[in-house]
């Protein structure tokens, strides 16, 4: 049958009759958009018309792929884009909106950044294997071209991100210290090792070796522990009332102070120019590294019970005030019997 638009079609009655809609090119006129068929010249007009360059003739439906060239400027990358999405959306080009990158250029952003792809190219999100090209290091590493493109990182060796075993070992060593125990594969994890100087087991992390050299506790004449010397371990408690004049260095309440000494006379003094007049609680041990290991885990176990000390409040700064807390978050009562079950695991 002929239609009102002059064109030849072929309509079923019970289409028409269900649709209430007679000439296609008459719908696509009313709705301002393809819905199902348009000619070919009109699908070529409107993909010129939204800077798409066909390079096959036209599919015959507006909602099938067509392969087009994308004729804005700098990109003219083949697309796939459908009639009806660019008749409706205008152009949606996935390269120049930066929704999808071509291999080309990936392998020449990942070379910028020293990084030579050892395999083809997937996404965005997908690790992809390359060989670092410094020449200090050449490792195989694994980068993602999203974290690359945004300048974050390249090379995680390089950018310190991430450690060499071997390499971490032969910093201890330099510094003078012996692994006992393989690399956690954290920085800032203390490590196991013997101290090539004095012989005595300590626990540095590699983060403090590498960045400011920290020496022995043991062989540290100044200001440092000497675990092969008697230790303390002490609790204080009392109200503390600590102003500088400055905004960080305020402090009142009842505050916890517990830590550990082998001058213990000395130690207390210092905190009672802070405030901390109370009898104490000491804990003394011949062995000093046993002392030592004590204070660690009671650290360790008021990170896990997220007990904040008074140092993480940006408004305290007295001293000691890393190895004090609030009873409020703790009691005093509990954190004793704290100790004292640490002190017995360590001791037996």
């Amino acid at each position: 049958m002929e239609s009102s638009c002059g064109r030849i079609q072929y309509k079923r009655y019970k289409d028409v009759k269900k649709s209430q809609r007679g000439c296609n090119h008459k719908d696509y006129v009313q709705h301002k958009g393809p819905r199902r068929y348009v000619s070919c010249d009109e699908a070529v007009e409107i993909m010129l018309r939204n800077n798409y360059k066909p390079l096959e003739p036209y599919p015959g439906k507006v909602s099938a792929r067509w392969k087009c060239e994308c004729l804005n400027a700098g990109c003219g990358k083949e697309v796939y884009p459908t009639c009806r999405n660019a008749n409706e959306r205008g152009n949606g080009c996935r390269y120049c909106l930066r929704l999808k990158v071509d291999e080309n250029t990936a392998v020449a952003k990942m070379l910028s950044y020293g990084l030579n792809p050892l395999e083809p190219y997937r996404n965005a999100r997908t690790l992809w294997k390359c060989l670092c090209l410094n020449k200090d290091c050449g490792r195989i590493v694994y980068a993602k071209y999203g974290g690359v493109s945004s300048g974050h990182r390249g090379c995680w060796y390089c950018t310190g991100i991430k450690t060499d075993p071997k390499e971490a070992e032969n910093i201890m060593l330099s510094c003078g210290f012996r692994p006992l125990e393989p690399y956690s594969g954290r920085n800032r994890n203390r490590w196991k090792c013997e101290c090539l100087k004095c012989g005595e087991i300590v626990f540095p992390s590699y983060a403090n070796v590498k960045t400011s050299g920290t020496k022995c506790s043991a062989c540290c004449k100044r200001g440092g522990f000497d675990t092969r010397k008697p230790g303390v371990f002490y609790v204080l408690m009392d109200y503390i009332k600590f102003d500088e004049g400055s905004r960080r260095k305020k402090w009142e309440g009842l505050a916890i102070q517990y830590g550990i000494s082998t001058k213990i006379h000395k130690r207390l003094y210092n905190h009672s120019l802070t405030g901390f007049t109370s009898p104490p609680f000491l804990l003394i041990y011949d062995d000093g590294s046993v002392i030592a290991q004590l204070e660690r885990k009671i650290k360790e176990t008021l990170n896990n019970m997220n007990v904040p000390s008074c140092a993480k409040h940006g408004e305290y700064g007295f001293d000691g005030s890393t190895e004090s807390f609030s009873p409020e978050n703790l009691e005093m009562e509990s954190f004793l019997n704290l100790v004292l079950d640490t002190y017995n695991g360590i001791a037996t």
